[in-house]
């Protein structure tokens, strides 16, 4: 019986360790801002060395005791071809883990923020007295949706943001 709830700890002590994960706006389908330093941010174990790769840079930090990271690519230059967006670690184990995110692009990025009626797109498929006709060229269909849940003070949470791709 010991064992057993030796076995156990062990099994949710392996399961508590905190894979590398950069935070919610970054994902698929993204589009970074051209012509300005991009911050990069997640989380990962205390002390773990965190890599991002893109666009012909390679750029690391050290996740601090908190288990936060934060690294600064250089200035990129806009560019309409999707690229892997790479964050890859190595742990105390020396196994190594790896995060791509596809179908990444360098351009404008536009945030707008309001009432309600804000969470309608830029299209005019769904409101055709409001928004651009054309969408797909304008902005190539991509848009950041963040989940409207209200924070409380000192929660360090980002929400749930995606971008999507239509």
């Amino acid at each position: 019986m010991l064992s057993l709830i030796v076995l156990s700890a062990l099994s949710l002590a392996a399961l508590a360790r905190a894979a590398v994960q950069p935070a919610s706006p970054f994902s698929s389908h993204m589009v970074l801002q051209r012509e300005i330093k991009v911050p990069v941010w997640g989380t990962a174990d205390a002390g773990e060395t965190v890599t991002v790769e893109f666009a012909g840079q390679k750029k690391s930090a050290v996740a601090g005791a908190d288990g936060k990271w934060r690294l600064t690519l250089d200035p990129l230059e806009a560019s309409a071809e999707p690229r892997d967006f790479a964050v890859s670690s190595v742990n105390r184990e020396s196994k190594i883990e790896n995060q791509k995110l596809s179908d990444v692009l360098v351009g404008e990025v536009w945030l707008a923020s309001g009432q309600s009626n804000m969470d309608f797109t830029v299209s005019k498929k769904l409101k055709p007295w409001a928004g651009i006709a054309n969408e797909d060229q304008e902005i190539g269909g991509r848009q950041l949706s963040v989940d409207p849940h209200v924070h409380r003070p000192g929660e360090q949470s980002y929400g749930n943001a995606a971008a999507r791709r239509r």
